[in-house]
């Protein structure tokens, strides 16, 4: 929707530009897509539905939207590496970081629902974060009671980081990247959500469960995501998975089992 970038492509003299005609940009398009509103409001469409009707508008009949990353063996052998400290327990990981801090979980509590995972579930636990976002880590990590792994401390690049996803047995997070990362590496994600709505970002992923906050939250628009809520969605979804045939097969985890929730 970047103007700008139509812009550079009315420049560029490019003689094909297909875009949607939105934001003074249809005048620098060759062919416009009309998006979908009701009055002067833009429709909530799937930003990836949105953008495959570019694809479709240009021919393309491929009808599997699911996403997909590979993971070298490289990769995958530094994150067992750094794992091994989890002595064979599934690991809980955290992503209690979002580019925007309005869409940040407190960090209290994702150490809260850290304690609860290595308590309740027997689950061992691991955080990451951008360099960017090292504060955030070390706060989930110095608020909890259990020990935990600090990726960013140990130096995990994306790389190894995509392993460490799909090596996970739960991803818990923020409305930001590691989200589709999981759903691309196919782990079970446990994705909060506010101020902004789901329905721009929804990604038809089966193990995702979505917990979202309600507009009047305080403090903060994430504030009233309660640790109760997230963890009942962790476990239901763990639970799901556990269930899954398909998703065992892949999965070692899943064989082995896990503890459930205790009284």
């Amino acid at each position: 929707n970047s103007f700008r970038w139509a812009w550079v492509a009315w420049r560029a003299g490019i003689p094909k530009r297909i875009g949607y005609a939105r934001d003074g940009r249809g005048a620098m398009l060759t062919d416009r897509l009309v998006p979908r509103r009701v009055g002067t409001r833009f429709l909530e469409v799937p930003t990836l539905e949105y953008y495959l009707q570019l694809a479709r508008f240009l021919g393309a009949q491929g009808k599997d939207a699911a996403m997909r990353l590979p993971v070298d063996d490289a990769a995958d052998r530094n994150a067992q590496r750094l794992l091994e400290c989890a002595e064979s327990r599934p690991i809980a990981l955290l992503n209690p970081g979002a580019q925007k801090p309005e869409k940040r979980w407190p960090a209290e509590r994702f150490a809260a629902l850290a304690d609860r995972c290595v308590d309740q579930l027997g689950l061992a636990v691991a955080v990451t974060g951008s360099p960017a976002e090292r504060a955030i880590v070390d706060a989930v990590c110095d608020a909890a009671d259990a020990e935990m792994m600090n990726l960013p401390k140990l130096g995990v690049d994306l790389s190894t980081l995509k392993a460490i996803v799909q090596r996970a047995a739960v991803l818990i997070t923020n409305d930001t990247g590691p989200r589709h990362l999981a759903a691309a590496v196919n782990t079970p994600v446990v994705t909060l959500f506010g101020p902004t709505t789901p329905a721009w970002t929804e990604i038809d992923f089966p193990f995702e469960r979505i917990v979202t906050a309600t507009p009047d939250a305080s403090p903060g628009p994430m504030g009233n995501i309660s640790v109760d809520a997230v963890f009942a969605a962790t476990v239901e979804l763990i639970d799901a998975v556990q269930g899954s045939d398909v998703y065992a097969a892949d999965h070692a985890w899943v064989a082995g089992g896990m503890a459930g929730p205790s009284s």
